[in-house]
């Protein structure tokens, strides 16, 4: 993703029992880690493409119509989303490492880097007025209060929320956090179970005896962010980076499959959802419908 608006777009590959007249996307394959709702907040690495290039379209169409240029921010390397466990396959960290150093290498231009280009030559005044036309204003933004107990606060009356009606529907901001929220909700209450905390306890100790001294699952992809953050950005640093980044994720995955870190993240995870998700089904559904309807919307413009 290369624009923060987009972290709110999540794929509804789950739906709940009892809901069947919604179009419900294929279930990932059976060896694959575990994410929660079987993938609903993620999108592969195509549909992204696809919902960023067709929104980008909408963005300057209604920029147009205000009188003001505007440049499409292009797509990003186009890799597959993480785990949000962070949990590894000995195939991904072999080919790819945790997939940070290949994306800084694809020197893909950011969000920001779009915009600074596209108002460098405006004015102070003409500047706000231009990201106010794209973002939206102070006076439109709206507060939604999410399942876990976050507060989301989103525009309503920017170019880009209205590149997002026009593609998902009137809703899909509300509906999308709502999702985003309940999945959250599912990942906290698996990381913060007694079997969780015992496989990422069983973990750690096969990654000391590697000379790695890790306590999080998380904290080899902090180490290698971390690096990037530090490092000059020459090719020949990335690369060096790198090394070390595909070396690490590999004794990491390797650690993961020996100690059963998946299979037991999946039955604690079953558990969450079964308490969790009845309150959700409705959101759920209209997610799906929303989605699905985006997608065709894409294809078709």
């Amino acid at each position: 993703m290369t624009r923060s608006r987009l972290l709110l777009l999540m794929a509804a590959g789950w739906l709940a029992a009892g809901c069947a007249s919604a179009p419900v996307r294929q279930s990932p394959p059976a060896d694959s880690p575990p994410v929660p709702l079987r993938g609903v907040a993620q999108f592969s690495a195509p549909e992204s493409r696809l919902l960023h290039e067709a929104e980008e379209r909408r963005v300057r169409a209604c920029m147009r119509q205000r009188g003001m240029r505007y440049v499409e921010v292009p797509t990003g390397p186009g890799t597959e989303p993480a785990n949000p466990y962070g949990l590894l396959t000995p195939e991904v960290a072999r080919q790819d490492g945790y997939g940070m150093v290949s994306s800084a290498l694809s020197g893909a231009a950011t969000t920001d880097d779009v915009y600074a280009r596209a108002t460098r030559d405006l004015s102070v005044r003409e500047r706000a007025r231009w990201l106010a036309a794209v973002e939206g204003t102070k006076e439109g933004r709206r507060r939604l209060r999410l399942p876990d107990g976050a507060t989301l606060t989103y525009p309503t009356d920017g170019c880009v929320a209205e590149a997002q009606r026009q593609l998902y529907g009137a809703t899909w901001r509300q509906t999308s956090a709502r999702v985003q929220g309940l999945v959250n909700l599912v990942l906290a209450g698996v990381e913060s179970s007694s079997r969780y905390v015992a496989a990422e306890r069983d973990w750690s100790a096969c990654m000391r005896a590697t000379g790695r001294p890790y306590d999080s699952l998380r904290a080899p992809a902090k180490d290698i962010q971390d690096s990037l953050n530090a490092s000059s950005g020459t090719r020949k640093d990335l690369l060096r980076i790198g090394a070390h980044e595909q070396a690490l994720a590999v004794e990491d995955a390797r650690c993961q499959r020996r100690i059963r870190f998946a299979e037991r993240v999946r039955t604690v995870q079953r558990a969450v959802e079964a308490d969790l998700t009845p309150t959700y089904q409705k959101d759920l559904a209209s997610y799906a419908r929303m989605r699905a309807a985006a997608l065709r919307n894409a294809r078709s413009s």
